[in-house]
């Protein structure tokens, strides 16, 4: 594993470790830590969620395997909350790294490494007190220089799921 992919790995885990810790929060109606899967892009994976008050929530998403790995943290803004659903805009900003392995490091190097940033609108639905799902539509620029095609953007759709406790 490289030295960049174990400081993200351990930036990840504090900082999740340091949010769930925090006392200021307001409780959400699920609960005020959450814990699941995030489909998104340009990150995609683990995901923690923590809310900091009634209408603002921070997401922090770190995933990767094989040649990809990606850190990402993003703010939500609700803009409606209701009994079974939110409704909710959000911005966010990734770290992605790909290494070519031994195909494509004579072309480009070992590894490429890139900044993405995104931002889109969401919807939120309690399955449970404590499950929620979501479904968004966002739209993504991330640019590798010289490395893959150039890099991508665009819009894109996403979903996840979390455990609030």
């Amino acid at each position: 594993m490289h030295l960049k992919s174990k400081l993200l790995i351990s930036s990840f885990v504090l900082g999740a470790v340091l949010a769930s810790s925090s006392a200021t929060a307001k409780p959400m109606k699920n609960g005020k830590f959450g814990v699941g899967l995030q489909l998104s892009s340009p990150t995609a994976g683990i995901s923690v969620k923590k809310e900091i008050s009634d209408v603002i929530t921070v997401q922090g998403t770190l995933g990767g395997g094989g040649y990809y790995t990606s850190a990402g943290v993003r703010g939500l803004y609700k803009f409606q909350k209701d009994q079974k659903y939110d409704i909710y805009g959000f911005g966010g900003v990734s770290y992605l790294s790909y290494d070519y392995g031994r195909y494509y490091s004579a072309y480009y190097g070992d590894s490429v490494t890139a900044i993405g940033f995104g931002g889109g609108a969401g919807v939120e639905l309690d399955v449970t007190k404590e499950i929620t799902v979501n479904g968004e539509l966002s739209y993504t620029h991330v640019n590798w220089g010289a490395g893959i095609n150039g890099g991508f953007g665009g819009i894109g759709f996403g979903v996840g799921a979390h455990y609030w406790f």
